[in-house]
């Protein structure tokens, strides 16, 4: 079977982009190499496993977890089952963070609800880069979760000098006992009823991270208003949202004293972070 009849034979079960995207990788192809190696011939063993991933992922797997890596920002983060995949929508929280970040020698910085750590990370690689120091912590309440945000810390920043890092397993607010510059955090925000209508991939990615109570507001309200014991003078809170949480969550905000409330639109014109200062 040649690249051509294989990536036609992948698209009758999952989407082009997918489908190239398991060719690119397992083929090891880069754009050139994939268009000029569409007539080149595939052998059976190669087939047969790109044939298997792709059934994986047209029975609800996500690919990103078949695949074992998910790029986000400048990095390739490892992802499995017990983590959030690292979405496009979220380096709008890790570039607003990079900003309100460049008027500070030395940061620090809480990754709460961590996942990855692909928040927390990217932020700190990036203030690295320019030539500042960060205390980094990242938190989560799921220990399978803290295992594999570890070993992004190892891949990508552990040998960083500039980066002090340290990871806490909390429910929330639970187990931090110190304060911050700034407190990162993509908690829990989908409304329970809306995750059994959700594409079948998100759906098998782990509840924990995504159920948001009953108006997807639980845990937002408890992060907004605990976060007024961990945030130094002037600190900063920035958080992800949900499409059409931008009011409510701004209105939380103001509520636990929170001043120059701002909500940042995603790449689709959602309302996707808050952000606000700490009054002091």
């Amino acid at each position: 079977m040649t690249l051509k009849e294989l990536y036609k034979n992948l698209c009758l079960t999952i989407s082009k982009h997918e489908s190239k995207f398991l060719l690119m990788q397992v083929l090891k192809l880069d754009d050139t190499s994939f268009f000029l190696s569409e007539n080149n011939q595939i052998d059976k063993e190669k087939v047969e496993d790109i044939l298997d991933k792709a059934k994986q992922v047209e029975n609800g797997t996500p690919l990103a977890y078949i695949l074992r890596f998910r790029d986000f920002y400048e990095s390739t983060f490892f992802v499995n089952e017990n983590v959030l995949i690292p979405q496009p929508d979220t380096e709008i929280l890790v570039e607003s963070a990079i900003r309100d970040c460049q008027n500070k020698d030395s940061i620090k910085i809480l990754d709460l609800c961590c996942g990855t750590g692909c928040i927390g990370i990217s932020v700190a690689k990036a203030l690295s880069r320019d030539s500042k120091n960060v205390d980094l912590t990242l938190a989560d309440i799921s220990s399978k979760a803290l295992e594999i945000c570890q070993k992004n810390v190892e891949n990508i920043i552990q040998e960083d000098k500039r980066i002090k890092v340290k990871l806490i397993q909390s429910n929330l607010f639970e187990n931090i006992t110190e304060s911050f510059d700034i407190i990162l955090t993509n908690p829990p925000y989908i409304p329970t009823d809306v995750i059994p209508k959700l594409d079948i991939q998100v759906q098998n990615e782990p509840h924990l991270a995504l159920d948001g109570g009953k108006d997807g507001l639980v845990l937002i309200k408890s992060i907004v208003q605990e976060a007024t014991k961990h945030l130094n003078k002037n600190g900063l809170l920035e958080m992800e949202i949900g499409f059409d949480q931008g009011t409510a969550v701004k209105e939380l905000f103001s509520q636990s004293h929170y001043i120059e409330i701002e909500i940042l639109k995603d790449y689709g014109n959602n309302d996707r972070v808050v952000k606000g200062i700490l009054y002091a």
